[in-house]
Parts: C-alpha cells; structure tokens; sequence
C-alpha cells in the first residue's frame, strides 16, 4: 500500500504543479493583455508586426522545442501511469490472495 501512497502523492504533485503552471502562464497573459488595452495596442498587429523577424530558422527551433517538451511530457505521463498500475497491480494482487484449502 506504501508504493500505492507514493505513487498517488507523486501523481497529485503532478498534476499540482501542471495546474500552477497553467495559473502562472493565464495570469501571464491576462496581465500582458491589460497593458495591451492599457496602452491601447492591438495585440494582433504586435504579433503581424514581429512576424518578420521570426525566420525559418526561428520557427523550426520554436517547433523543435515544443515537440521535445510534449515528447518529455508524454514520457513523463507513461512513466507514472505505469508505476500506477504496477502500484495497484502489486497492491491488489496481495490483497486478493486466498488461502489454499485442503481437499478431502
């Protein structure tokens, strides 16, 4: 039951951090869109305005990087479904053990 425990507390801190990381970036942009309107900018022509200086070069790195962190990320998920299921495989199969009986 211990590896059980382990495992549900690493998954809840995950999935802690992941919701305080989505916080962080939704605060991030609502503050970014208020100096927008703060400002006055219309944050569509910012991003047509930067699009010429984003290369070739630039946006493959960008996607680069972004499939390296979901290929991390689905190792990560793959990770701890399957320390989960051996968790709660290991716990269960114990727990349902009989006892073997005599035959007459």
């Amino acid at each position: 039951m211990n590896e059980v425990d382990n495992s549900a507390n690493y998954a809840n801190k995950t999935v802690q951090d992941a919701q305080a990381l989505i916080d962080k970036v939704q605060s991030d942009l609502d503050e970014a869109a208020s100096f927008y309107r703060a400002n006055n900018i219309n944050p569509d022509k910012v991003l047509s305005a930067c699009e010429p200086f984003i290369g070739v070069k630039e946006k493959a790195e960008i996607e680069q990087l972004a499939k390296a962190d979901q290929e991390a990320i689905e190792q990560e998920v793959q990770e701890g479904m399957a320390r989960l299921n051996f968790a709660s495989g290991a716990a269960s199969s114990t727990a349902g053990a009989r006892k073997t009986r005599a035959m007459i």
